[in-house]
């Protein structure tokens, strides 16, 4: 299977990996902004905390929106590669949903995903296309990674996925949904055994579903 590939921002469309220097400011920006929000960051703060002068800033990041594009994008694609890895990894499909929703819920309760958030809700009130971007980056990449691994796989297994991208929606909205606003809204957090209760239940409820009739005798 394919691993579909991820929209970068001007900054990072080039064919080479990121400079050193483009990732030193990357790193100082992530830790400004997951500290202190979107709002509170200044283009001036981050040259001081990565070191670098005004002018290397701006060769690699025109803009505070564009950097702060980088550090999400950076931030998806790490997760997105695991979930990838965990999916490919796995020796059949309710292995691999398992793994996917442990990796997710365990991406979304974190401090540093919590904080993530908030600053991309804070961020995104400025430019509302940053919204699409972390889409299209992080859930549609993951979308169309677990939608082509049903297709591939799920004939042989005993399932029966007329519209695999649907499926796929559906599985990652069941178990993303009570994780997702952890942090951000005052929603309780789950324990382990509640998360573990919510992934179980998933999996039955898509197998349900998408299992064939002659398959379920």
């Amino acid at each position: 299977m394919s691993e579909p590939a991820v929209a970068l921002p001007h900054a990072q469309t080039s064919a080479a990996p990121p400079s050193r220097k483009a990732l030193q400011i990357l790193d100082a920006a992530t830790e400004l902004f997951l500290g202190e929000g979107f709002d509170s960051v200044s283009m001036d703060r981050v040259t001081q905390a990565a070191g670098v002068s005004k002018a290397t800033l701006y060769v690699h990041f025109r803009t505070k929106q564009e950097l702060f594009t980088g550090v999400i994008l950076r931030e998806v694609e790490a997760v997105r590669r695991l979930t990838f890895i965990r999916l490919t990894d796995a020796p059949d499909i309710a292995s691999a949903l398992r793994a996917i929703a442990h990796h997710l819920a365990a991406f979304f309760v974190s401090e540093r995903m919590v904080k993530l958030k908030r600053a991309a809700i804070g961020a995104i009130a400025h430019f509302p296309e940053l919204a699409e971007v972390i889409f299209r980056a992080g859930p549609g990449q993951t979308i169309a990674t677990l939608a082509q691994h049903l297709t591939e796989r799920g004939a042989a297994e005993g399932l029966a996925i007329p519209d695999p991208n649907l499926a796929a929606r559906q599985f990652l909205n069941l178990v993303c949904g009570d994780f997702e606003f952890g942090g951000v809204l005052p929603a309780p957090a789950l324990s382990d055994a509640e998360i573990d209760h919510v992934i179980e239940e998933a999996i039955a409820m898509f197998f349900a579903r998408y299992r064939r009739v002659e398959a379920r005798r």
